[in-house]
């Protein structure tokens, strides 16, 4: 089947699949979201943001911590903002 360019060959799922996945993910919200997921989202964008791209250089440390911090409660979880941040060197 082929929808809108997505063949369920080349990516396994249809279209009805993935819009049934997006909007379960849509729905997750706080604790809903598996800890190791959490965790992983702030170790994921501490290491993108500091870490030199061909387009880009790294941010500071201090910048990027700045950032989780203020994101801790929207885009991150507070506790595990808190516990990166006690371990970050």
């Amino acid at each position: 089947m082929e929808c809108h360019g997505l063949n369920r060959k080349d990516h396994g799922f249809t279209l009805i699949e993935l819009m049934v996945v997006i909007a379960i993910v849509a729905t997750l919200a706080g604790e809903g979201i598996n800890l190791s997921a959490r965790i992983l989202s702030v170790a994921d964008v501490y290491d993108a943001l500091v870490s030199s791209r061909p387009y880009r250089e790294g941010w500071v440390k201090e910048k990027v911590l700045a950032l989780i911090q203020e994101e801790s409660g929207r885009q991150f979880d507070p506790k595990v903002v808190a516990a990166f941040l006690s371990i970050v060197d």
